[in-house]
């Protein structure tokens, strides 16, 4: 009989091992997709924020952009209303030596933009830096 009751406790001993094997092999298959789905919500995420990221960039860069023709069209109301003046067949502009800012630079381009008829424009000796020069 003890040999009969060993046997009995070692298959016991057996189908226990393999119940518990079995249900861990269950729990890491699910952790397992649980695992790959929240990789793939990551994946998502950070997709979005790259495109969130991308968006806010783009439109720092069209307030940066209407706040400096804002600015340009305040502060350079004294030169919009002197090119204003200029006759619609002329050519030429010179404002060399008038103490133009990049605000009045600005302004000067737009207004060249606008009137195909100048070819010439003089606006040396004055205090337009970098984004007066790009306007």
């Amino acid at each position: 009989g003890s040999e009969t009751a060993a046997r009995k406790l070692e298959k016991n001993a057996a189908q226990l091992e393999r119940a518990t094997c079995d249900k861990y092999r269950v729990r890491v298959a699910e952790l397992e997709e649980k695992w790959g789905e929240a990789l793939r919500q990551k994946d998502a995420a950070e997709q979005e924020l790259k495109m969130v990221r991308a968006e806010l960039e783009e439109t720092r860069y069209h307030l940066q952009e209407s706040a400096v023709w804002h600015n340009a069209r305040v502060h350079g109301r004294r030169t919009t209303r002197a090119l204003l003046a200029f006759p619609p067949e002329t050519q030429e502009v010179a404002f060399g030596s008038h103490g133009l800012g990049d605000h009045d630079a600005i302004m000067v381009s737009e207004f060249l933009i606008n009137n195909l008829m100048i070819v010439s424009c003089d606006l040396s000796c004055n205090a337009i830096g970098p984004q007066g020069a790009t306007a």
